[in-house]
């Protein structure tokens, strides 16, 4: 049964939120258009606001649901509920950044980790929000805020104490979010990422 959920957890992930989107407001596969990545900024950029903040919503709701609604409670499953909510959380994230769906590409993990955090710990979240914002608004680069507020999840993890496979998983999450991120970071060290302006 757990098997069976994580494949669910995977599946869910996968759903190519920004393909979809754009081919309904725009016919057009944002694959090749823009930075060629499904997530929320590249649709905002090609496709316009509404859809950006559509797939953002969607993608977050992916992370959430998944560990809200798919975790076994009680002795339904042989580990922990909370365990069990961290293994179903990386794999939904998985899910998102290697889409079945899109011959496994995908996204690069941030609204769907999101999604996972606020879920398992809004305070985590909560944290995790502001250092993003306060790292957007600043330098106004979307990759730059990700990267780095992903980097600092197992850091905030290990400060607050706590449990080691939360850190685990904080810390798996940060090398996948950025190991989508090597673009951006190449283009961040030459001074030819595009920063984000609202429009």
């Amino acid at each position: 049964m757990f098997i069976i959920k994580i494949v669910l957890a995977f599946l869910v992930g996968s759903f190519p939120t920004g393909y979809i989107v754009t081919k309904i407001f725009r016919r057009t596969d944002i694959r090749r258009e823009g930075s060629g990545n499904i997530g929320a900024t590249n649709v905002w950029r090609v496709v316009g606001k509404i859809p950006g903040m559509l797939v953002l919503f969607v993608d977050i709701f992916k992370g959430y649901l998944v560990v809200k609604y798919f975790v076994s409670q009680g002795t339904l499953s042989f580990l922990s509920p909370f365990v069990e909510s961290l293994v179903l959380g990386f794999f939904v994230v998985l899910g998102h950044t290697f889409s079945i769906f899109l011959k496994f590409r995908g996204g690069k993990g941030v609204a769907t980790t999101a999604g996972v955090l606020f879920a398992l710990e809004p305070r985590i979240f909560t944290i995790c929000f502001f250092i993003w914002i306060f790292i957007f608004l600043f330098f106004r680069y979307v990759s730059l805020a990700s990267i780095l507020t992903a980097v600092s999840l197992p850091i905030i993890l290990l400060i607050l104490a706590r449990p080691f496979f939360y850190i685990l998983f904080a810390v798996l999450l940060a090398l996948l979010i950025s190991y989508k991120h090597l673009p951006n970071i190449r283009r961040l060290i030459l001074a030819q990422e595009p920063k984000f302006h609202f429009r």
